[in-house]
């Protein structure tokens, strides 16, 4: 079928030995309308978040993943960070246990690459904290929207995360574009408000 937009998984188990996007292969490279790759309550094995990411590489349509209730160690990140790379419009990792060691990995990749997703979220990651502010300054100035909304980022991370957004963005020195900002649930005090 290679008139299919959205591929969703949802409570599917993806082992060692399944090889399913390598079986899919040509799926990737023939489908033409694929925008959005979903997981939710799914377990990839880190193997198989290799093949997925040289699948994905294989697709000039897809701009939008969404990664939710689905663990993302710091392997599994690194395995599959090359269809993270350049092109993605939206990027939801959710819920995924991701800290502030697989923030510098992303934000390493899009400031070399040059190039972030327009729409980052980061929700339910409890444990990207502060530490994350400055690491994130460099990607949210490309960024339209942006959710770090039940994270520990903290009034620390939020003064680190604007204290350069002033100045002209990495991507074409444009003035900061961002229109969405959700820090729903990150114990904020008066000491955040006033840098926001």
């Amino acid at each position: 079928n290679r008139s299919i937009r959205l591929l969703s998984f949802r409570n599917v188990c993806f082992s060692r030995q399944s090889s399913f996007f390598m079986k899919m292969a040509r799926f990737w490279r023939n489908n033409r309308f694929l925008a959005c790759i979903r997981f939710n309550l799914c377990y990839v094995h880190e193997l198989e978040w290799n093949t997925l990411a040289k699948a994905i590489t294989l697709s000039s349509s897809l701009k939008n993943i969404i990664i939710r209730n689905t663990r993302l160690n710091l392997n599994n990140l690194l395995a599959v960070s090359p269809a993270l790379l350049g092109g993605l419009d939206l990027l939801r990792l959710c819920h995924c246990g991701l800290a502030d060691r697989h923030v510098n990995v992303l934000s390493d990749l899009w400031v070399m690459d040059n190039m972030a997703p327009s729409t980052l979220d980061f929700s339910g990651n409890r444990n990207i904290t502060a530490a994350s502010g400055q690491t994130l300054s460099r990607v949210i100035k490309s960024s339209e929207s942006f959710s770090l909304s039940n994270t520990s980022i903290g009034d620390n991370g939020i003064v680190a995360l604007f204290q350069t957004y002033h100045e002209f963005p990495f991507r074409h020195k444009m003035v900061p574009n961002l229109q969405m900002l959700n820090l729903e649930a990150t114990n904020l005090t008066d000491t955040a408000c006033k840098t926001l």
